[in-house]
């Protein structure tokens, strides 16, 4: 039953990603604006007296939001391959192929949305950010196995 749950929760997870790139660029630009202005308020809030550069934080919240969105991604797939008895090395392969294709997909998409395009550049984020998931993954299963 708990691998059912888990594939729901990847299937939703990736329907969410295909929702956010198939928003126009007017969409998604002022979605990622709404964010960096309360990310600026809060920097200023913290730093009253530096002056940021608003449009190279909105770069950067856009960039995170790759590699945030794509390292859950590659937390949710690494528990659901890792139901059965398949070797650990096996499911991290397993599971960076299978984020790598999805994010070449969700790029690959945007081709057709009007205003947005497809970047190598992203694709690079958002494996990095399921890396770093399906890494989180392994080190808390080695952690908590040694313990128990």
């Amino acid at each position: 039953m708990k691998k059912y749950y888990l594939f729901g929760f990847v299937l939703f997870w990736m329907i969410l990603i295909y929702y956010f790139s198939q928003q126009t660029v007017y969409e998604s630009i002022r979605l990622s604006r709404v964010v960096t202005m309360v990310f600026t308020n809060i920097l200023d809030t913290f730093f009253p007296y530096f002056v940021f550069e608003v449009e190279y934080i909105h770069h950067i919240v856009r960039k995170l939001a790759h590699f945030t969105i794509y390292l859950i991604l590659g937390v949710l797939v690494s528990y659901l391959l890792n139901i059965g008895k398949v070797k650990e090395w096996k499911i991290i392969i397993l599971a960076v192929i299978c984020c790598l294709l999805f994010a070449i997909s969700d790029e690959t998409l945007q081709l057709f949305i009007y205003g947005r395009g497809a970047q190598l550049t992203d694709v690079l984020i958002d494996i990095a950010g399921a890396s770093l998931g399906i890494i989180i993954v392994y080190i808390s299963r080695k952690t908590f196995n040694k313990s128990g």
